[in-house]
């Protein structure tokens, strides 16, 4: 579950509060902050709007990092294997790169993503 807030809105409140930092800086903060409640929708909006760019950076990390750990939601979803239905050695090759490495962070999202397809298909 992902909280909503209005980026307009916390933007607004930031170049108040936080109004020696210029606006890319504050857009960062925004940005992290809209990135710890997509990941782990039990943090206070209102806590991590009083915390620091570093604080945040850490919370973020913390977040990813016990997102990773959960183990993909697709297992109704007849244990979908990813390289089943897409050959990345074959995307490598087409595209001479010198690897086929996809981050953690990009697997899980592809997980989703065909999680989604399939759900929403059935």
């Amino acid at each position: 579950m992902n909280i909503e807030f209005d980026r307009d809105e916390l933007y607004n409140d930031f170049i108040q509060t936080y109004s020696d930092e210029s606006h890319d800086e504050i857009i960062e903060r925004i940005d992290l902050i809209e990135f710890i409640l997509k990941y782990d929708s039990s943090r206070d909006l209102n806590f991590l709007k009083s915390q620091d760019v570093e604080e945040l950076i850490d919370i973020k990390e913390t977040s990813r990092q016990k997102y990773l750990k959960i183990e993909p939601k697709v297992k109704s979803s007849n244990d979908f294997d990813l390289d089943t239905y897409i050959d990345f050695n074959k995307i490598v090759d087409d595209f001479e790169l010198d690897s086929g490495d996809l981050s953690p962070e990009d697997f899980y999202k592809l997980h989703e993503i065909f999680e989604r397809f399939i759900n929403t298909n059935k």
